[in-house]
């Protein structure tokens, strides 16, 4: 025990004795982060739900699963009345477009119709003519 007491003693006065500065080390020490990146894109926030929609209880799960197919049913009919005014117009205007071409396929079969009648009359009268030709020859 004497000799663990003068041990200890020893080694304070050697500690207290010597003008040893600890090392410290002093640069500052940089983790790496990545570079945070812009958003592009971000999805919209959807609205919370109404506390009725979530199961709460066991017992309830089949009401809250009717109330919140409700409220799904509820969001996609305002969704649907505010884009039937668009839609009806732009299927309007694709009518328009649909009767404007029908109107020149239209035109477009009857020049071609009478484009046949014409060779077939150009067809007849060189006929007559090769007969004329021919009769005034013989």
């Amino acid at each position: 025990m004497r000799f663990l007491l003068l041990f200890v003693s020893i080694l304070a006065l050697n500690g207290c004795a010597t003008n040893q500065n600890p090392k410290v080390y002093r640069n500052k020490i940089s983790f790496y982060q990545p570079e945070k990146l812009k958003v592009l894109y971000a999805a919209p926030k959807q609205e919370k739900l109404p506390r009725e929609c979530y199961k709460i209880n066991f017992p309830d799960a089949d009401i809250a699963e009717q109330s919140l197919q409700l409220e799904t049913l509820r969001r996609l009919y305002e969704h649907n009345k505010a884009f039937l005014p668009k839609a009806r117009k732009e299927l309007k205007e694709f009518q328009k477009f649909i009767a404007d071409l029908k109107v020149r396929i239209s035109d477009r079969n009857k020049l071609y119709k009478q484009l046949k009648e014409l060779e077939k009359k150009l067809e007849e009268s060189k006929q007559k003519i090769e007969k004329i030709k021919s009769g005034e020859t013989k």
